[in-house]
């Protein structure tokens, strides 16, 4: 027990009135939405991929909980990542917090699909009301599967976290004014900060590192996932579902379908099904629908699959060429994931990137092309945009270039052609 309640002081430094420690730690977009829901008795969840600023948020919170006056002595933070936290039992835990003696009233848990039946203590604890507040973060899905739902249902809020944003990948880089004409006047310093963007993605800890250093920081978090969150937790081998992931990794923006999966991969179907949902549920990779009115339609038809950060993509994909085009669009995807859009892709004889659907219609239609300036390219991308633009009555359209920013009227659509840079700040700022 000893051992234990030490684990838990040594998680709580601020029980002790030690300054809160907020060196390189930035302020995430997603925070003003978290904190505007402790206004909610409901549990909330964080979710994402490890290591993308889960704990740090939570910090955040903390902090920003003590600077309005809460006793530090009534924040609990537990972390089930902990060796002692993780094998104990949650008896031993409700002893330790008794013996605590503090009175806690705000209870944050990490990492918690790391302990079995989470979800049933936190239930117990909420339903108690021993605490006013109860934070969850995990880096698996699992967090909202069906079971958990279910015995959680209207009892918990969830909130997805990324990597960083462009936005934040440049605040964290040092960058303070983003009034439009300061971002114009400064377009090369961006466009620098792009590529590097695109080349090394947003996982905190790889900001301002060398190239060795980025490579070995996101393999450690793909290996961890693969190992620890899917072969360990699922009892799977690892080389088959490892071999799945770099081959998605190094196709993503593609259409897939399950059959070619395990034909080029050497499982059958239903493994590849399998072993796809929890790549998905550890927010590796995500599948994206094409639009049809029909949901059968959408689940037959072939998906289209994106990476979780271009960095991560780019240190596990086998790659022979610099392949721009994919990662502008897997930033486009991510984007407006990140937004919580509901998004399609769409296809006739031309095809579009994304239909963002709002409510029962299609509101927004992008395209990505990183060369308009080839006149056969861009005539393909505007047939697209034609085509769907014809069918779902929408008559604003946006085609995301490398630098070109203009405005046209085609056949009645105005199409606003903007440089991915520009296209990333303004839609967080939406």
């Amino acid at each position: 027990m000893d051992s234990l309640i030490n684990a838990i002081r040594s998680l709580n430094p601020w029980w002790a009135n030690k300054p809160f420690q907020r060196e390189g730690m930035i302020e995430r977009t997603i925070q003003k939405e978290i904190l505007e829901s402790l206004k909610l008795r409901q549990i909330k969840d964080v979710i994402g991929v490890r290591r993308s600023g889960k704990t740090t948020l939570l910090h955040l919170v903390i902090d920003n909980l003590i600077q309005h006056k809460i006793p530090p002595s009534k924040i609990f933070f537990l972390s089930f990542d902990e060796i002692n936290l993780s094998t104990a039992s949650f008896d031993e835990i409700d002893r330790a917090i008794a013996q605590i003696e503090i009175g806690p009233e705000y209870l944050f848990l990490d990492e918690a699909q790391e302990k079995a039946n989470w979800e049933r203590w936190v239930k117990q604890l909420y339903d108690s009301r021993k605490f006013k507040k109860i934070f969850v973060s995990g880096s698996n899905a699992s967090l909202l599967s069906k079971d958990v739902g279910k015995l959680l249902s209207g009892r918990h809020i969830t909130t997805a976290i990324y990597p960083f944003s462009f936005k934040e990948f440049l605040i964290a880089n040092g960058w303070k004014n983003f009034s439009r004409n300061y971002l114009l006047s400064e377009k090369n310093k961006i466009l620098h900060y792009l590529n590097l963007y695109l080349k090394n993605g947003g996982f905190p800890e790889t900001v301002a590192k060398d190239d060795i250093s980025v490579n070995r920081i996101l393999s450690n978090v793909y290996n961890d996932i693969i190992s620890r969150d899917i072969a360990t937790r699922h009892s799977i081998e690892r080389e088959k579902i490892d071999l799945l992931a770099k081959y998605l990794f190094t196709n993503i923006t593609k259409e897939y379908s399950y059959n070619n999966l395990a034909k080029n991969i050497g499982i059958n179907i239903e493994t590849v099904e399998r072993y796809l949902n929890y790549l998905e549920e550890s927010f590796l990779l995500f599948s994206l629908n094409l639009f049809s009115y029909k949901l059968k339609v959408q689940y037959k038809q072939n998906k289209k699959i994106y990476a979780i950060d271009n960095g991560l993509r780019n240190s596990i994909a086998f790659r022979f060429s610099e392949d721009l085009g994919q990662l502008y669009e897997n930033a486009v995807y991510i984007e407006l994931k990140r937004s919580g859009k509901e998004i399609y892709y769409w296809k006739r004889t031309g095809e579009v990137d994304f239909l963002i659907k709002e409510g029962l219609k299609i509101k927004e239609l992008l395209q990505v092309c990183k060369n308009v300036s080839d006149k056969k390219i861009k005539a393909r991308e505007i047939k697209g945009l034609m085509e769907a633009s014809k069918e779902f009555k929408v008559r604003k359209a946006k085609v995301i270039t490398e630098d070109y920013h203009n405005k046209e009227k085609i056949n009645r659509v105005d199409i606003e052609f903007i440089p991915l840079w520009l296209w990333l700040l303004l839609e967080e700022s939406n």
